[in-house]
């Protein structure tokens, strides 16, 4: 609670000083990447974090974004600027949501609309395909909003079943149930309210048809398994055929890419590479600057556990620059793979490589 409170100080400060004016000056020609995944939409109480954000919360970044001047653009019309094929424009912010939770549908697409914000989703396919709730999803959040009570050997074992994506589906989610009713819950209304549950093939494609979000890739089974060339490729044909088949578009349309748990390596770049992907995006909390590699993209990770300010001085730029002067790096950071002479996606070849600059960003 001290830590809080001397944090809200120090920004506070921090930006009455012109902090935070300075830091978006500086990083003016930077990309902003903001990440989402789910809202949280059940009538258990719960005071949200980056994984299930309030409803509310949502919708007030949303305008937020709009208060402080920032650009919503597409992260197409953002892979070009940072290309260097597009001038920038005021400040961008690209918004993007993982996965493919039903509350994307319910909870967040109104406040895109309302705020005219576009938008990319990044669908896991897997569950949208089957219909299945996340069992590993369910059981530890509900293990979490129980206060993380030690559990008697056998629901242990249920705990460990429900979370192991080696298990198959249906012993996976009878762990789950009996998770949920060693901790007192009514599994069925938990269900019933599809907190844990992805949107079905027709709410994505009703999603993607109204022009709210574009569908890109994150795999179909949210793995990259050994981040081997084959298990990227692999991963990456089975979710673009199954987009295709639910969207009714073309292969071609699907050239960006999410890392699923923010799991990455060099291999894996160069598999993307391959593939024709354009732009990948990480966990990894930043700016996308203009030497960035747009297969290693940085995003800030935004969600109830950011109080506004934190959320003002991360887009600001400040706490980036900030986290760099004192040589602060998050674990997501520290295990981002070095890419060495891996070229920029479209690079000719023996031309510039990951030190290329965007012309229009260099300026």
């Amino acid at each position: 609670m001290v830590a809080t409170r001397a944090r809200a100080i120090f920004l506070r400060v921090a930006k009455l000083c012109g902090a935070f004016a300075l830091s978006r000056r500086l990083t003016r020609k930077s990309v902003r990447v903001l990440c989402y995944h789910g809202a949280w939409i059940s009538d258990v109480p719960f005071r949200g974090d980056a994984m299930f954000i309030r409803p509310e919360t949502f919708a007030a970044r949303m305008g937020q974004l709009r208060q402080l001047g920032y650009e919503p653009v597409s992260l197409g019309d953002a892979v070009e600027m940072m290309k260097g094929n597009k001038p920038v424009r005021g400040t961008p912010v690209v918004v993007t949501i993982d996965d493919g939770w039903y509350s994307t549908l319910t909870a967040m697409a109104p406040a895109l609309q309302e705020h005219r914000i576009p938008a990319t989703l990044y669908c896991h396919s897997e569950p949208v395909v089957t219909g299945n709730v996340l069992p590993n999803v369910l059981a530890s959040y509900l293990h979490q909003l129980s206060g993380y009570p030690k559990l008697a050997p056998p629901i242990e074992a249920a705990m460990k079943t429900a979370c192991d994506t080696a298990s198959p589906m249906e012993a996976r989610l009878s762990a789950a149930k009996v998770v949920a009713e060693a901790l007192g819950y009514d599994i069925e209304s938990i269900i019933k309210s599809r907190n844990f549950a992805y949107m079905t093939p027709d709410e994505l494609k009703d999603l993607f048809d109204r022009g709210i979000v574009d569908v890109q890739l994150h795999t179909h089974t949210h793995s990259l398994h050994d981040l081997s060339p084959n298990a990227v490729t692999g991963e990456l044909d089975r979710n673009a055929d199954a987009l295709v088949e639910i969207l009714g578009v073309p292969r071609q349309h699907f050239v960006h890419f999410c890392f699923p748990s923010g799991r990455s390596s060099r291999s894996a770049v160069e598999a993307l590479l391959q593939h024709g992907i354009e732009s990948a995006t990480t966990v990894a909390d930043g700016l996308a600057m203009p030497e960035t590699h747009r297969l290693l993209i940085p995003r800030i990770i935004d969600g109830d556990n950011l109080h506004a300010l934190d959320f003002e001085a991360e887009m600001s730029g400040f706490k980036m620059l900030l986290r760099k002067v004192l040589g602060m790096k998050s674990e997501a950071q520290k295990y981002l793979p070095d890419l060495g002479d891996v070229p920029q996606p479209g690079t000719p070849p023996g031309r510039l490589t990951t030190t290329e600059l965007a012309p229009s960003l260099a300026r």
